[in-house]
């Protein structure tokens, strides 16, 4: 990354034209200008260091105490600057950041600030976070304003990462009640062996090409509330109450297919007179007891497995492999009701 682009991102990312380094380094100049203090400010000051040189005799340990408390601001302003140049340069996304009379550095845990002069290391933080500062009281104020404005950004963006975070999570969830809904219908309409189906409130369609759709039935009119196209994706108007009445619905219509397919292969298994049956993909199984399963034989792993009292034990079929189940089910109660009714024609 170049210093001009990283210029330009550090500015528009996270300072605004009074905030930017070379406007804290004019700052820098001008506060080394100082105001000559007039009179009665003088005699002020030197009644206060008289009255302090007075308490300090006192009580010797205030003056102690005077100077601990500086120590402890110096360490924290300090820190304050160390975790500022570190965020910054987190920002940025980089561990070197030039101005016009800075280098900001970060690596192997230590961060240093040096001067482009004669100076050279001004500041300098080590892995144990052990610090050494050699920056005049201007500067280490102007950083420490800096890091300040700086953590205030990484706040703001942490904020908004969370934000973001929740808003995918929250649309995941949407994404998945739209999809149960969608297999919900699709796999409603194939058992029923139709492409139409309607309600006393409801259509559901399914086309050729794969498009579902619900609508609402009002008069004369049909309004489509929840759609498929071909593509597969999916829009959703229904209302919330609609949405948790739809999602209930697939639940069932999911239940009712898991029923179906344990019954379709336990005909097919009788049909075929044995209890195992290889196709191209899968394996059926019906133990001794009745216990139905369907192995894939891409994985060795079983898919589904249902008890002889129409229990489902188990079900990783996908929404794939439950739609050509559900259509192998029809198939199945097609060959057994043909049969069955062989049967009776040959009785008579």
């Amino acid at each position: 990354m170049d210093n001009t682009s990283i210029d330009d991102e550090m500015t528009n990312l996270i300072l605004d034209q009074s905030t930017e380094l070379q406007d804290f380094e004019a700052q820098l100049k001008a506060s080394s200008t100082v105001s000559k203090l007039s009179e009665k400010e003088k005699m002020e000051l030197e009644n206060f260091d008289a009255q302090l040189e007075a308490s300090s005799q006192i009580n010797p340990e205030l003056a102690n105490f005077d100077n601990q408390l500086e120590q402890i601001d110096n360490r924290s302003a300090e820190q304050t600057i160390a975790d500022g140049i570190n965020n910054f340069l987190e920002l940025l996304q980089t561990d070197r950041y030039e101005t016009e009379n800075y280098i900001l550095e970060k690596g192997d845990e230590e961060i240093s600030i040096s001067t482009k002069d004669d100076r050279g290391e001004v500041f300098h933080q080590d892995a144990q976070g052990n610090i050494e500062s050699k920056l005049t009281q201007d500067e280490t104020e102007k950083f420490v304003d800096f890091s300040e404005q700086v953590q205030e950004k990484s706040n703001s963006l942490e904020q908004n990462h969370e934000t973001n975070k929740a808003l995918e999570l929250e649309n995941d969830y949407e994404q998945s009640e739209n999809k149960l809904i969608a297999d919900g219908v699709d796999n409603f309409l194939t058992m029923q062996e139709s492409e139409r189906y309607e309600t006393a409130n409801y259509i559901l369609e399914k086309s050729e090409n794969g498009e579902i759709s619900v609508s609402a039935r009002d008069g004369d009119n049909e309004d489509k509330l929840f759609t498929v196209d071909s593509d597969g994706a999916i829009t959703n108007q229904l209302s919330a109450e609609q949405t948790e009445d739809f999602m209930t619905f697939a639940e069932k219509v999911d239940e009712a297919a898991n029923k179906k397919i344990l019954e379709a292969v336990d005909n097919f298994l009788d049909l075929q007179e044995k209890d195992y049956h290889g196709t191209t993909n899968y394996f059926f199984e019906r133990t001794s007891d009745g216990d139905i399963s369907i192995t894939s034989k891409s994985s060795g792993e079983e898919v589904f497995q249902g008890s002889a009292d129409g229990n489902i034990i188990e079900e990783n079929l996908s929404p794939e492999e439950t739609k050509k189940f559900l259509e192998f089910a029809n198939t199945v109660e097609q060959a057994v009701e043909q049969k069955e009714h062989t049967a009776s024609q040959k009785q008579r």
